[in-house]
């Protein structure tokens, strides 16, 4: 494997992925807490649903005992809290046709762009 150089602007990339790593994993437990409760038919599905929230707090975990990570969770309800916001936008995109969501993307960002200036 070639190593890298780690500058500045790449650690930052790296960082952000990390973070939505963990917000993700907290997602995970949301969306699997409302209806995860069910048993399948098939014995492996059983086993992998009930592996979600031990493999997300397994990553949460990870990621807040790494070194090279180096990632806190200083507040788990704030944590929480906008997972379950994410939580709201996931369930409001689920199931719109992929040119609606594009549309509603494209008009945020427009929006954002225009309140940065």
């Amino acid at each position: 494997m070639i190593k890298q150089v780690l500058t500045d602007t790449r650690k930052a990339r790296i960082f952000q992925s990390v973070q939505f790593i963990a917000v993700m994993a907290e997602l995970i437990k949301i969306e699997h807490i409302q209806d995860m409760d069910v048993r399948f038919k098939n014995p492996q599905a059983n086993q992998f649903a009930s592996r979600i929230v031990k493999d997300a707090n397994a990553i949460q975990l990870h990621l807040a005992t790494n070194s090279n990570v180096n990632i806190k969770f200083l507040d788990m309800d704030f944590t929480s809290e906008y997972a379950a916001e994410l939580h709201r936008v996931f369930l409001f995109f689920i199931g719109l046709p992929i040119t609606q969501i594009k549309q509603v993307m494209d008009n945020l960002h427009e929006l954002s762009e225009s309140v940065e200036v």
